[in-house]
């Protein structure tokens, strides 16, 4: 009954109902990850782990497979075939190949790596990059994605350094522009 607290308990009321109301504002805010860990990346990222599977099993091809095998597999997805190039009036065009109707060597050179350190890190730099962009614009637009990103950047570098065009760099760049 006291005078200076006469208005203490409306003030009160206000003050617990704004810090209600801040608290179901901040909790809008809150993203549950509790049952986004149990789903499977691999379910929601299935094009990235599609893409690093191909990888490994082509560097198995290239380099651990006889000798046969690895230049078969090595001249299937080059950007020029090896033995057109030592052919005697062989053209020098480096875009021959392309120019002979075998438009997927546009995009097989990803495919390809130098080493297993190359492999490794192109396969790490997808892995973290690629997951992010397919869980958030889905498997088509990412497919998409990388195969224009890996054509421009094979055009890119056969014309600035020739030929000779391995990895999945070039797309892993183009990954980490985007995001």
């Amino acid at each position: 009954d006291d005078p200076r607290y006469a208005g203490v308990k409306d003030k009160a009321e206000q003050i617990r109902r704004e810090q209600v109301e801040r608290r179901k504002a901040a909790a809008k805010n809150v993203v549950e990850m509790r049952g986004n860990w149990r789903s499977g990346m691999a379910r929601k990222s299935p094009v990235t782990f599609i893409l690093i599977a191909i990888c490994v099993i082509v560097f198995m091809f290239t380099h651990m497979a006889s000798r046969e095998v690895r230049s078969t597999t090595y001249r299937l997805l080059a950007f020029r075939d090896p033995a057109t190039m030592v052919e005697p009036n062989a053209d020098p065009n480096p875009f021959y190949n392309i120019q002979q109707g075998q438009v997927w060597r546009l995009a097989s050179t990803m495919l390809l790596h130098g080493d297993h350190w190359h492999l490794f890190f192109n396969m790490y730099m997808l892995f973290y990059f690629g997951r992010q962009m397919e869980s958030r614009k889905g498997w088509l637009m990412f497919l998409i994605f990388v195969l224009v990103a890996s054509v421009f950047a094979t055009v890119a570098q056969v014309i600035l350094t020739g030929p000779n065009v391995v990895g999945m760099s070039g797309v892993v760049y183009a990954l980490f522009g985007y995001i």
